[in-house]
C-alpha cells in the first residue's frame, strides 16, 4: 500500500504534489531536530521515528526515491551513524547528485 493506492490516475499529479509537499515538511522537521541535537538541545526522538517511518512508508514509487534517501541519511545522523551517513552522501555524489544534496547537514 502506498500513498497512491486507490488514486484516480486523473488526480495523480495533484496527489503527487501534495505528497511531495508533506515529505518536504517532514524532512525539514528532521533537519531541525538534527540541528537541535547537534546544539545539545532536546528533541522528541519518538516523533523523529514516526516521521522517518512515514516517509519510508510513502516513498516506494521511484519518483519519490530522493525523499527516502534523504530520510535514511538524516536517520543515520540522528542515530550517530556518521559512517553510514557519509556513505549515503558519498554515493549520492558519485551518482551525480552533488548539487541536489549540497544543503544536507553535515
Amino acid at each position: 500500500m502506498t500513498a497512491f493506492t486507490g488514486v484516480d490516475s486523473q488526480n495523480l499529479p495533484d496527489v503527487m504534489v501534495s505528497v511531495q509537499f508533506i515529505l518536504a515538511i517532514g524532512e525539514n522537521y528532521l533537519v531541525i531536530c538534527y540541528e537541535r541535537k547537534a546544539d545539545g538541545k532536546e528533541y522528541q526522538k519518538n516523533r523523529v521515528d514516526e516521521v522517518i517511518k512515514y516517509i519510508i512508508s510513502v516513498t516506494a514509487p521511484f519518483q519519490l526515491m530522493i525523499y527516502r534517501i534523504t530520510a535514511l541519511y538524516l536517520h543515520a545522523l540522528l542515530t550517530d551513524q556518521k559512517g553510514k551517513a557519509q556513505k549515503i552522501k558519498k554515493d549520492m555524489e558519485a551518482y551525480g547528485y552533488g548539487n541536489a544534496i549540497a544543503s544536507w547537514p553535515e
